[in-house]
């Protein structure tokens, strides 16, 4: 429309319309490089453990037993069917094991399938296989705090890694695959961000998280709780640090376990499913979970229904708090400094993320340190995480008591599913911002209260 020569302009929208920023394409080929070398070094520790983490011999014969297990349910199924025992796993003892669907059975007898190995050439190939699984997960989640904290953050990550004695203990186990532990957690991180620009729906995120936290399931129900709320970390870190509502934080990590719950019901109903099948009847089947799962929780005696002679319940008068107790003397670290090790042990990670939340939060002054003061919500953002994922992992002792008291030499990998991993890249983020505030004082010298600078 014009109006006296002059053509009138349109209306302003007021919604902004998305503008995609050019792709620094260096650093994409950086983060490629990087991630390819981790993924390749990462393996290799979990394979060999060159950092020599842990007891003499703790590493080499870690759940042996239940691996020889999961080897002799391969060969079972190349001869009776992929199916046999309707997927449930077969124990060296010829016991057969009902306590979770057996997926840590069913992938690797697919996988001897589609690669065409003889058994003697698919062990070792499986536990690269297994290792690479858990190194890429690993990697992916190092290429996010270089996103969000800048590369030392990542790269110091990467490097302690290899001396936390229990991830190198499980990164290579076939019975547990530990990788499908800490999927859920990852994809989290990774995908949410999506989430909140609108480039993915939020219906397909909580479908990849609960096809992750099914899949756990599907092959052990051990940490299952810390596995359901690591999902929810990554929410809570992203909605602080966007300064989002809690309303709609709080909502979005509820839609997350309520995913990761309903996922879990349906691997213990194919439970369930094959359990009937195997004894004959639904009552029997349910029976044979039922007592399991009371004596592991916090039930009474263990029946033994399923034959194998054994107790998985707790005393009734020992308090949790004396088995998280035992715990907290468990080394959560070692450090690679020739016979004698130095541990860090997980008192000292307990501990740390109080610090984090009180230096962070608290201690640090932005108009003293500006680049402390220019992260300051994706800081508090992270500290807030890294405490929820100490609350996250404690869940599992609350309900496992049983479990927790039988499996000392297995269950302090509950504390890597969610805090370990976070109180490592706490660390990362630490020496990352030390070093670029170091950096900023060098070039433009100590002026209290200038924010202005660049500080990337």
């Amino acid at each position: 429309m014009e109006k006296a020569g002059v053509l009138e302009k349109p209306p302003v929208s007021k919604e902004q319309p998305v503008v995609n920023k050019p792709r620094n394409i260096p650093s994409i080929v950086a983060m490629v490089g990087v991630g390819l070398l981790s993924v390749l070094m990462l393996t290799e520790v979990f394979i060999s453990n060159p950092c020599q983490v842990g007891p003499p011999g703790r590493f080499e014969d870690f759940e042996k037993g239940a691996d020889a297990g999961t080897f002799l349910t391969v060969e079972r199924s190349l001869d009776h069917g992929l199916f046999e025992h309707y997927g449930l796993v077969t124990m060296t003892n010829g016991k057969v094991y009902t306590s979770h669907c057996g997926m840590n059975g069913i992938l690797p007898g697919i996988l001897i399938r589609l690669t065409g190995k003889s058994m003697a050439e698919f062990v070792p190939f499986y536990y690269r296989f297994t290792s690479f699984m858990l190194a890429l997960g690993l990697t992916l989640f190092a290429l996010v705090l270089i996103r969000e904290f800048g590369w030392a953050a990542g790269i110091v990550f990467l490097l302690l890694v290899p001396c936390a004695d229990w991830i190198v203990f499980a990164g290579r186990n076939i019975s547990y695959l530990f990788y499908f532990y800490v999927f859920p957690f990852f994809a989290a991180w990774l995908l949410y961000p999506r989430v909140q620009s609108g480039r993915m729906k939020m219906w397909a995120f909580l479908s990849i998280i609960g096809a992750l936290v099914f899949l756990k399931a599907t092959a052990g129900y051990e940490f299952i709780t810390n596995v359901i709320l690591g999902a929810t970390v990554a929410p809570l870190y992203y909605g602080v640090s966007q300064k989002r509502s809690w309303q709609e934080i709080s909502k979005s990590m509820a839609k997350v376990v309520a995913v990761g719950v309903f996922a879990f019901l349906m691997a213990a109903t194919v439970n369930l499913l094959q359990n009937a099948a195997y004894y004959g009847s639904l009552s029997k089947g349910f029976q044979a979970i039922a007592q399991k799962a009371a004596a592991r929780t916090m039930g009474g005696k263990d029946s033994s229904f399923e034959g194998s002679g054994g107790n998985d319940s707790a005393p009734a008068d020992l308090p949790v708090s004396r088995i998280l107790h035992g715990y907290m003397t468990f080394p959560g670290a070692s450090l690679p400094l020739g016979d004698r090790q130095p541990r860090i042990y997980l008192t000292l990670f307990t501990f740390f993320s109080s610090v984090w939340v009180l230096g962070l939060m608290a201690l640090v002054d932005g108009r003293v340190f500006p680049v402390f003061g220019k992260l300051r919500a994706p800081l508090v953002g992270f500290a807030l995480a890294l405490v929820w994922s100490l609350v996250c992992t404690f869940t599992w002792p609350l309900v496992a008591k049983g479990f927790m008291y039988h499996h000392m030499h297995i269950a302090a990998m509950a504390f890597y599913v969610t805090y370990m991993i976070m109180a490592l890249a706490g660390f990362g983020i630490l020496v990352s911002l030390v070093l670029r505030q170091a950096f900023y004082f060098i070039v433009n010298g100590y002026k209290r209260g200038s924010l202005t600078a660049s500080t990337d």
